[in-house]
């Protein structure tokens, strides 16, 4: 579903916005805690939310459905990107449920535990992981043309990874 906006917060929801009108469209449960980070598949038919209870939520475009949770973090989940090319991070046997799932779809978490992850978000398997820095990962992007993760630190490092080996290439401080 195209021309949304979610709106995440203290509220434990996701509230969703016809981007042109304003117009409410719905909202989204489940989550147990503030929502830190939100980021929509390349098509427009899943949402992610990061969240304060540890866990990641994934939600349907469709219906505004829950249609998964990622667990494992032992601290807050504070940034999260979709992989639009998931060719540069290893597969796993994919599921589909239901029909969301047109393409692998790799999600990208940045945590307080001081590192990154991986997931295969049909499965909810964690692909990979690694510890970025002594720090909390504070934000994180994909730079989706060169197969590069890039993770910034509250300790004021950035480090550039590969995507596919999540072998560090460079850092900045």
């Amino acid at each position: 579903m195209r021309n949304l906006i979610a709106i995440g917060g203290d509220r434990n929801e996701v509230l969703f916005f016809d981007a042109e009108t304003g117009q409410g469209k719905g909202r989204a449960l489940g989550c147990t805690s503030s929502i830190l980070d939100l980021q929509f598949n390349s098509l427009g038919t899943l949402l992610a939310a990061a969240s304060g209870d540890n866990s990641i939520y994934i939600w349907s475009l469709e219906n505004f459905g829950l249609v998964k949770v990622l667990t494992g973090h032992i601290s807050r989940v504070v940034s999260i990107k979709f992989s639009q090319d998931s060719s540069r991070i290893p597969r796993q046997n994919c599921e589909d449920l239901g029909g969301v799932y047109r393409e692998l779809t790799i999600l990208v978490t940045g945590h307080m535990d001081c590192g990154i992850r991986a997931w295969n978000v049909q499965t909810g398997n964690k692909i990979r992981e690694s510890k970025v820095s002594k720090d909390a990962i504070v934000a994180l992007d994909l730079s989706q043309d060169k197969g590069q993760i890039l993770a910034s630190s509250r300790d004021g490092t950035i480090s550039v990874l590969d995507s596919t080996s999540f072998d560090r290439l460079w850092t900045l401080s």
